[in-house]
């Protein structure tokens, strides 16, 4: 019978610990560092944020480090990337805004790939376009006091619809501006989605950039 081994990395850690904690405020850094906390003490796993919004009322019931960098993905509507770069550093930030701004902030590492020459498989990879269907993102918040700050994204002039969304979470108005920008780009870019499968070669691990060649397009 063949046998799959399928290895997880360091998030695997993550699942191993339990945290119970409340945070009337709280920064994004700070909350991955509690995610990353109480593991192995053989373990010492790191934490890179590019970014460091402050979060308000965040609650954390019997959650694993797992759990939190989900919940984080949840509180940002998806805004905030969080993932290994390296075996032991947790990397959290913007993904989309600084690409389409022309910056590798990562600066990993960087592959080639030919479809149909070094690519196993691509069926499932597919073009994506967006440019009948701009989209326009709008963030907002209820303050104490009952009132509500919006913020709209900016990143393209020209939309048809929008989507719209209250982010209690985020304290602060500029915060709110960003993600809504990041939103737009991350719903409003064209190229390719999907997978591929590569033959281990050339080498690439999370936060390499990928350069793809398709000869029918």
């Amino acid at each position: 019978m063949p046998l799959e081994v399928e290895c997880e990395g360091y998030s695997w850690l993550l699942r191993r610990n339990t945290i119970t904690q409340f945070w009337t405020s709280v920064t994004v850094k700070d909350l991955l560092r509690v995610a990353v906390s109480g593991i192995e003490a053989d373990y010492n796993i790191g934490v890179l944020c590019d970014i460091d919004y402050e979060l308000s009322n965040v609650s954390i019931n019997n959650a694993s480090g797992f759990d939190i960098i989900n919940n984080l993905s949840k509180i940002t509507d998806g805004c905030l990337a969080c993932f290994f770069i390296q075996p032991d550093t947790l990397w959290c930030g913007l993904i989309y805004t600084p690409y389409a701004n022309g910056d590798n902030i990562l600066n990993a590492g960087l592959v080639n790939y030919r479809l149909g020459y070094n690519v196993v498989m691509d069926n499932s990879l597919k073009e994506r376009l967006t440019e009948n269907d701009p989209v326009e993102v709008k963030y907002s918040k209820k303050l104490s006091n009952g009132d509500k700050i919006s913020q709209t994204s900016d990143a393209f002039k020209n939309f048809s619809r929008t989507h719209s969304k209250i982010l209690n979470q985020i304290k602060n108005s500029s915060a709110l501006k960003q993600l809504a920008n990041e939103k737009a780009y991350q719903l409003n870019y064209s190229g390719y989605e999907g997978s591929i499968s590569a033959f281990l070669q050339p080498y690439a691990t999370p936060g390499y950039q990928a350069n793809m060649t398709d000869d029918r397009y």
